[in-house]
């Protein structure tokens, strides 16, 4: 006699099933969302990057800047535009930006931007101090008078160095007083050079790299200007990040770009290198250093 074999329900079973696969759904969209909240996304080649340049002016920087972004690109960097903020205006709603040390030091009390990278200003030497020219022949007990200029307030190598240097060397310089002259501009060594040259002003100061540079283009002969005192050496061009970056996007563009400037192209090379730009590293705790050492009527000449 053969025994009946129980009868299976496939309705219940069915909604057994689908209960199960139900509940193994959910969880794994939680496991997923889990895991885009701990983990970052990586950083790809195209990600799109807004970097405010405030340490020059569209004028001089465009080509060379433009060029860089192209290298940066094809090097998986990211996609670089380039966002120009003119003397006076504040920078905002960038992700980087591309400031004198001086400049990013104005606005370190907001507490919007933090120090990521720093430029070397020329190759084997990653800053470039400041110096005072004159002429042979001035007598030097006139340095006590008459008008000095420098290239910018916002430069440590064209105005801060080389001014510390003179009142280091015993002549009284008052960093607010009527004797201090600008160029106007911040690619304005040229015009120190020949300003003091052709008396307009007893002294000037650059950065002793700008200096050299005219000296090898043969624009002055040597011997008709002097160096009177040379400045410490301080960084000059920084990328401050916008302290609201996401951590994954800063790492990634912070990460990339020294090692995609570290061999430059000849062209591009040298178009940086009058920007007094030869490739990027990471700040150190040295040079942040020097924020906490500047002097404290460096920023109203800023503001």
């Amino acid at each position: 006699m053969n025994k009946k074999l129980p009868r299976i329900d496939c309705d219940i079973s069915s909604a057994y099933l689908g209960r199960w696969a139900t509940g193994l759904v959910a969880a794994a969209v939680i496991v997923l969302a889990l895991g885009a909240y701990f983990l970052e996304p990586d950083y790809m080649g195209h990600v799109p990057v807004r970097i405010g340049v405030c340490a020059f002016d569209s004028t001089v920087s465009t080509v060379a800047l433009e060029a860089l972004a192209d290298l940066v690109r094809e090097k998986g960097g990211g996609d670089i535009t380039w966002v120009y903020f003119p003397a006076g205006q504040a920078p905002r709603d960038c992700d980087f930006y591309l400031m004198t040390s001086l400049q990013v030091y104005s606005h370190l009390p907001e507490g919007r931007l933090s120090c990521s990278l720093v430029a070397h200003s020329s190759p084997g030497h990653p800053y470039s101090p400041g110096v005072v020219i004159i002429k042979p022949e001035t007598d030097r007990s006139l340095l006590n008078s008459g008008k000095i200029i420098f290239t910018h307030p916002g430069s440590a190598a064209g105005y801060l160095s080389p001014l510390l240097a003179l009142q280091r060397s015993g002549y009284a310089i008052d960093p607010g007083g009527e004797r201090i002259e600008f160029t106007g501009s911040r690619n304005g060594e040229e015009k120190v050079v020949f300003g003091v040259l052709f008396d307009a002003y007893r002294a000037g100061g650059l950065g002793l790299n700008k200096y050299r540079n005219i000296l090898d283009r043969g624009q002055i002969k040597k011997g008709q200007l002097e160096i009177l005192c040379v400045g410490d050496v301080y960084p000059e061009i920084l990328i401050a990040a916008d302290n609201s970056l996401e951590s994954w996007k800063l790492k990634g563009f912070t990460d990339r770009l020294p090692s995609i400037t570290e061999n430059l192209p000849l062209a591009l090379r040298t178009g940086l290198e009058e920007l007094g730009i030869t490739g990027f590293s990471a700040i150190t705790d040295k040079e942040l250093e020097f924020f906490r050492e500047l002097p404290p009527w460096i920023t109203d000449r800023l503001n």
